[in-house]
């Protein structure tokens, strides 16, 4: 999501042991061409993804984040 327009996308997840109880998840996001314009504009982007139980996760980007993304498609 840009500022307040979503965007399907298409993601993985690699998952891996990180200690006993835990587990550590890499997230690899694949966005269409179009979204570039509004990354690059965007004020806010939030990722949304959901697990196979149903469950939601919302993530926000952070400033910093934020802007290594502008950079990236610029």
């Amino acid at each position: 999501m840009t500022d307040d327009k979503e965007w399907p996308l298409i993601a993985s997840v690699k998952q891996k042991n990180a200690g006993a109880f835990q587990k550590e998840n890499e997230i690899s996001v694949f966005l269409p061409a179009a979204t570039l314009d509004d990354i690059k504009a965007a004020k806010t982007i939030r990722f949304r993804y959901s697990y196979k139980d149903g469950q939601t996760i919302d993530l926000p980007l952070n400033d910093a984040d934020l802007a290594y993304w502008k950079g990236q498609v610029e």
